[in-house]
């Protein structure tokens, strides 16, 4: 009777271990990227929860006369803005190029918004100045920092935790339509004690070559691009751009790969000053 042939035993455990060293090497990598990640994540949001509890309060009725509560309603519903107020004074002292906050009705979007010397630098980096993939929301470089151009862009990261402008999907999911009819606008508080309130006339996803990315100063270009975005709406909605309001485009990723974007439009609609607000004197 002829021998069984021998298993080379030797031989497979070490390929055994060798594979065994790589899958705990990748498991180690892995999750120290996953740790990284949602590090990064945390404090991301516990800042820019200090800075909203810090300098954004909401205005109240408390020790004001009952005629200013009357009027204070009455403001509440002309002007239809949220009823908060921020603390620009502070808020600069801790950062000079902050121009502003953003305060998004249907997502509950509230952040402040800064501008760098490029689109590079405010990235990866918050709004007090720390390393983090959160980044901050800011405005494009070559943009005017009162909001005043005739294309203003804003840009956020889309967070896996639904950070930043993450909310801002809910527009482009089941429901969409119904939730910007029941809340069609968006507002940015200004350090001149004002607020300006942009209406959303359209809303899509695009490649992040889009010409959707274009500035423009002109009134044949302005009615040109209001044309071209209009069209690309996930919903075409009713608004006239006749008299040529500032548009605001937020805009933020719209897939892990970052080859496309989402960007919401709005124009403007009116500016209030808030001085006029009688719990804001």
């Amino acid at each position: 009777m002829s021998d069984a042939p021998k298993t080379p035993k030797k031989k497979s455990n070490l390929i055994y271990n060798v594979l065994l060293v790589v899958f705990a090497a990748g498991f180690l990598i892995g999750g120290y990227r996953l740790f990284d990640i949602y590090y990064h994540y945390h404090q991301a949001d516990a800042e820019y929860s200090k800075l909203e509890n810090t300098y954004v309060t909401a205005v109240t009725e408390e020790g004001v006369p009952t005629a200013k509560k009357e009027e204070m309603e009455a403001l509440r519903v002309d002007y239809g803005f949220p009823a908060l107020k921020v603390d620009f004074g502070n808020l600069l002292a801790e950062n000079e190029d902050v121009v502003g906050w953003l305060y998004v009705d249907f997502c509950e979007v509230s952040f402040p918004v800064v501008q760098g010397p490029n689109n590079d630098y405010y990235l990866h980096r918050t709004v007090e100045g720390q390393n983090n993939r959160a980044g901050s929301i800011f405005m494009d470089y070559e943009n005017t920092p009162d909001f005043s151009d005739m294309n203003t862009f804003i840009y956020g990261h889309n967070m896996k935790n639904g950070s930043m402008f993450g909310p801002l999907k809910a527009l482009r999911e089941e429901g969409g339509e119904e939730l910007r009819k029941a809340y069609p606008y968006f507002y940015i508080f200004l350090p001149n004690n004002t607020v300006r309130k942009y209406q959303i006339f359209s809303y899509y996803v695009t490649g992040d070559d889009s010409d959707s990315y274009v500035l423009f100063d002109t009134e044949k270009a302005y009615d040109q691009y209001a044309e071209k975005i209009t069209k690309r709406s996930m919903e075409q909605v009713e608004f006239d751009l006749s008299e040529r309001p500032e548009i605001i485009s937020l805009s933020t990723c719209a897939n892990d790969a970052g080859t496309t974007r989402f960007i919401v439009h709005g124009a403007w609609v009116e500016t209030f000053d808030l001085s006029l607000y009688p719990d804001l004197n």
